[in-house]
């Protein structure tokens, strides 16, 4: 806020235009410096304000119009005359100009009061570019409208080179990565943290300072693309800045750090502790200006909730089992561990302490502190696990020598480990064996092992470190923290405290072996300096501090540090109570864990849910789109039942846990299934009398699986049994198999089938002729003559039935079987099979063509074509040809497939009708070696035409028969043109003659009634080998 006791007692004093304060001036806008100009010069400091003239508030005055202009000359390039916003109060009715130039003329850069510009506070105003006199104008108008409650504002005057102002943005999204890969699009989740402090009154803790921020949450292992950008809303005008000519800084809150220009999008993957993250960003432009707001997500880690997954019993196929979830100390199959991070907070000792040989020296006790500053005040040790690792880095020749203790800051002490029996006095009795003593093992490399004591006490000094060589350390940890694991591999909070395998560090076994070691050589100012030593020895099996393996079980469990402030000094303390051998303390550190340090990073992440799901991979569907394998059927959010459907083995079940970070942590465990028996005896069903069948209870598994069977009634214990018969009644047969998977497991299966007996029928037919045998059709009948029997069937080989008692059948060629079956009411039955009882042969059909299909007189040739079906090498053919049209009787034979023949004669042309007839014949031998013809006719009547036409010019109709008709030859004897027309006409065009279809001599024209003269005829005919017209004329004599 502005200074205003300071500023008006400066006005009540001087009443001047201008206040100094030092090197400070204050320009007040009010009716004294309207309107003028001041310069500003390189001596001062300057700054402009309102006239601050009401209350002690120094609210400014109502219905005012003040201006004051500034200028100067010492801005040089790149510096330009510049306003920095820093109070403003100003009503919405009252408004602040700022004028490019000398005067309230000059172009206006920006109005300001609380709903205008507002965004300018604590950012500059500079003069443009093209404002050479480097010159600004202030006005600010008071309306009366305003409630006069309202400070005003307040500029710094001075040279700046332009900056833009840049607004760091992270945006509201990030991408997840694993390996570089985009695996999730993720948006931040609006969180809150807070400190807590010891309340001095009530002694309890409470939350304080709550702050809200934006979380960005990750599973452990993933890695995130950051996405962020600038805002550039105000520009100068001097240059516009850009993402792509920014440089971008993202500190990544683990020391790590990435500077890129135009980064709006960064890929890290270096977050890998269970942890949270503070993550800035910032934003230089490329004329050097630097994002003012301070824009930060927090990065939260979550962890592998999975603790542990108990292992399946095998099941039968046909049963299933209950699958649930629960966190630790619940029982369930599945096992959680709650998810809650609280930092860390570790210390380190690094100063090299010797460790002399107790009773030789002024006192056995020796300590190393650490201090802790890093929490609120009064924050206390709450519970002993808060205590999660203790590691010393040590090296000492006799490990049953010393105890190990750590010290709070209040004195109360926890013992790490006890020296040996008869040494240490403060071992309490019962205390368990391994954590006292040790006896001669190692921890560490002492210098010159085996042969330390030599290297020990030099001249006889054991209590000064320069008479005694540092070895070499290694670290010795103690936890009862289960984010821990102890040598054995068990989780620090499950210990075992028997002798034989106990994790104390004095505990036999958990040692290693060291071969031919080479020592350093002693440096100055130790004692025997230049010399140097090798030996092979056995220590201790070393922890590992990083990966939190291979720790120690402390005596203590910590219990005697509740209530131990957090801050102050902390002690490991090393008592030595033997006069021989001695040691080194090289470092110590202490973690102090699930406590908050008060920097607001404190989190859990919960469950969002657990799918139980069968490993697809060990599943599949079968050629009748049956599914086999595992089914998961959920009960609830935590409890499912899982069976086997129709298939069994060893299958994977797969778990996956989504927890409020949206990470999926996946575990699988394996289910033993056994196949169930299935025996299947089929339906229940009827036998004959003289039959028996055989009951198969085996299934696709009997071969493989350890299968044991008993038979009702008849007690076998095979896997097949064959049924009774003759019994006169009916049988229940039932079989029960076992699989005997384990000695814990077997799986039983049932089945039952009834079994029927009835009558037997005797078939009998009578075919009445044998051999069956003939040409085709040939039909043969059958007398049933069958004992009990109710129902027939006659199967005639050729594809047709019959269910009469007696049938007659017809047959084409070709030989048959015929099968008959009789049946009872009861479904027995039995049949006659007859192979090739029956055959028939060929009878082909005579067909035949024959072409021309008219000859004629001039080429009374015919060529035969042989139809005859079916055309095969067995048919013998026989042709009868008239060759005599006027004997019926005169035949000539030929035997060719496809004759021709030629007809002749000497005493009249050829034409007219011959009858034509072929035989068709196979000759077939009967099983019994007879002779069976079979044959076919087939007769059809040929013309023999005459198309040569006569066409006559004279007729004398004088009565003595001879050329008395106009006869056109060869017409009707020809038979060529049976369908013709002939018209005569007179010379004077007069029709006197019109014959359709001549068919005789009397149908022609008889001119005996008509004038002597010539006449004109026109003919037209349509014949078998062709069409004609002819026109002519004729003369009538007389």
């Amino acid at each position: 806020m502005k200074n205003r006791r300071i500023l008006s007692f400066a006005i009540l004093l001087f009443m001047a235009v201008v206040l100094h304060a030092q090197t400070g001036v204050t320009i007040r806008l009010n009716s004294i410096t309207d309107g003028s100009t001041v310069t500003l010069d390189d001596q001062h400091t300057y700054g402009v304000t309102d006239d601050g003239a009401v209350g002690i508030e120094q609210r400014y005055s109502l219905s005012t119009d003040y201006s004051v202009t500034l200028t100067t000359t010492m801005c040089s390039s790149p510096y330009r005359l510049a306003l920095f916003l820093d109070e403003l109060d100003i009503d919405p009715h009252d408004t602040l100009y700022i004028y490019d130039g000398p005067g309230t003329s000059s172009p206006v850069l920006f109005k300001i009061n609380n709903a205008l510009n507002a965004q300018l506070l604590y950012h500059a105003i500079y003069v443009s570019p093209t404002n050479a006199s480097q010159t600004l104008t202030i006005r600010f108008r008071a309306s009366g409208a305003s409630d006069g409650t309202h400070l005003g504002f307040t500029f710094r005057a001075q040279c700046a080179i332009p900056c833009e102002v840049v607004t760091a943005v992270i945006d509201t999204f990030y991408y997840r990565t694993v390996d570089g890969q985009v695996v999730q699009t993720s948006t931040y989740v609006d969180a809150e943290t807070y400190d807590t402090t010891f309340h001095p009154i009530t002694g309890q803790i409470v939350q304080i300072d709550t702050q809200h921020y934006r979380g960005l949450n990750l599973c452990q292992g993933q890695g995130v693309i950051l996405c962020g950008h600038g805002e550039y809303t105000r520009h100068t005008g001097y240059y516009t800045p850009s993402d792509a000519t920014s440089t971008f800084t993202w500190t990544l809150g683990n020391g790590d750090s990435i500077v890129s220009v135009g980064g709006t999008q960064v890929l890290y993957d270096g977050y890998v502790d269970f942890d949270c993250y503070d993550v800035n960003l910032y934003i230089e432009d490329a004329a050097g200006c630097r994002s003012g707001n301070h824009e930060t997500v927090q990065v939260r880690i979550a962890q592998n909730p999975i603790k542990t997954i108990l292992p399946f019993s095998a099941i039968c196929q046909s049963d299933s089992i209950l699958v649930d979830v629960g966190y630790e100390g619940a029982n369930a199959r599945l096992i959680l561990q709650h998810i809650t991070f609280r930092r860390v907070e570790s210390k380190i000792n690094d100063v090299k302490t010797f460790i002399p040989d107790g009773l030789n020296c002024s006192q056995p006790c020796y300590e190393a502190p650490v201090f802790f500053t890093e929490f609120p005040v009064g924050r206390t040790i709450q519970s002993a696990e808060d205590v999660c690792s203790i590691c010393i880095n040590y090296e000492h020749s006799f490990m049953g020598d010393y105890r190990l203790s750590i010290i709070c800051p209040t004195g109360a002490t926890a013992v790490l480990k006890f020296a040996a029996s008869g040494y240490d006095p403060g071992i309490p009795s019962g205390a368990p064996e391994g954590s006292y003593g040790g006896s001669g093992t190692y921890t560490g490399y002492p210098y010159g092992a085996p042969n330390d004591g030599t290297w020990d006490g030099s001249s006889g000094q054991y209590c000064d470190s320069i008479y005694n060589m540092y070895g070499v350390g290694l670290d010795y940890c103690f936890s009862r923290n289960g984010d821990y694991l102890l040598v054995d591999g068990r989780s620090a909070d499950q210990p075992v405290f028997n002798a034989a395998s106990g994790t104390y560090l004095g505990s036999s076994g958990y040692t290693i072996s060291v071969q031919n070691y080479q020592f350093e050589t002693i440096p100055p100012p130790y004692s025997r300096q230049g010399q140097s030593a090798t030996g092979t020895f056995t220590t201790k099996q070393p922890s590992d501090y990083e990966n939190k393996t291979n720790y120690y079980t402390p005596y203590s469990d910590f219990s005697e540090l509740i209530g131990c402030p957090l801050n102050g000094e902390w002690n490991i303390q090393v008592c030595d109570y033997w006069r021989v051998d001695n040691g080194w303390v090289f470092s110590w550190s202490m973690d102090i864990c699930d406590v908050s340090a008060g920097n607001g990073c404190e989190y859990q992440v919960g469950i969002d849910s657990v799918t139980w799901e069968p490993d697809p991979a060990h599943s599949s569907i079968d050629a009748t789109g049956r599914y086999r394998g595992l089914v998961v059927s959920e009960i609830d959010s935590v409890k499912s039942f899982v069976h086997c459907q129709d298939t069994a083995g060893i299958f994977p079940i797969l778990l996956h846990v989504y927890d409020e970070f949206g990470c999926q942590w996946d575990t699988s465990a394996n289910l033993p299934v056994a196949w169930n028996p299935s025996p299947d005896l089929g339906d229940d069903t009827v036998l004959c009398d003289v039959e028996s069948i055989i009951l198969d209870a085996s299934d696709r598994h009997t071969g493989t699986e350890n299968y044991t069977y008993i038979w009702e009634p008849t007690g076998d214990t095979t896997s097949t049994l064959r049924t009774l018969t003759g019994t006169g009644t009916d049988v229940t047969y039932s079989v029960e198999v076992t699989n005997h998977y384990s000695t814990h497991l077997s799986c039983y299966a049932r089945d039952t089938i009834v079994v029927k007996l009835h009558v037997t029928p005797v078939p009998n037919i009578d075919p009445g002729v044998y051999p069956l045998e003939g040409c085709e059709p040939y039909t043969v009948s059958f007398t049933n003559n069958s004992l009990y029997g109710e129902y027939y069937l006659w199967d005639f080989g050729d594809s047709t039935t019959s269910t009469d008692k007696h049938v007659s059948h017809t047959y084409p060629a070709g030989v048959y079987d015929i099968k008959y079956y009789v049946y009872t009411d009861g479904g027995c039955i039995d049949s006659l099979i007859y192979p090739s009882m029956v055959r028939v042969f060929h009878s082909p059909v005579a067909d035949f063509t024959w072409d021309p299909v008219y000859p004629t007189v001039l080429s009374p040739v015919i060529h035969l074509q042989n139809r005859t079906e079916p055309a095969i090498s067995g048919n013998n053919y026989f042709w009868e040809i008239q060759y005599d049209r006027d004997n019926p009787y005169s035949f000539h034979t030929l035997r060719d497939e496809h004759p021709t023949f030629r007809w002749e004669s000497d005493l009249h042309d050829v034409s007219g009708s011959y009858a034509i007839r072929l035989i068709a014949r196979t000759d077939n031998y009967t099983s019994g070696g007879v002779m069976l013809q079979c044959a076919d006719t087939a007769e059809t009547a040929v013309l023999v035409v005459n198309d040569f036409l006569q066409f006559p010019n004279v007729v004398t109709p004088n009565g003595d028969g001879i050329n008395d008709r106009f006869v056109i030859g060869n017409l009707v004897t020809g038979f060529s043109y049976p369908v013709n027309r002939l018209d005569i006409y007179n010379r004077w065009g007069v029709r006197v003659y019109h014959m359709e279809n001549i068919a005789s001599e009397d149908d022609f024209w008889d001119p005996s009634n008509e004038p002597a003269g010539t006449y004109y005829y026109r003919f037209s005919a349509r014949g078998f080998t062709g069409d004609i017209d002819h026109n002519g004329t004729v003369e009538v004599i007389k």
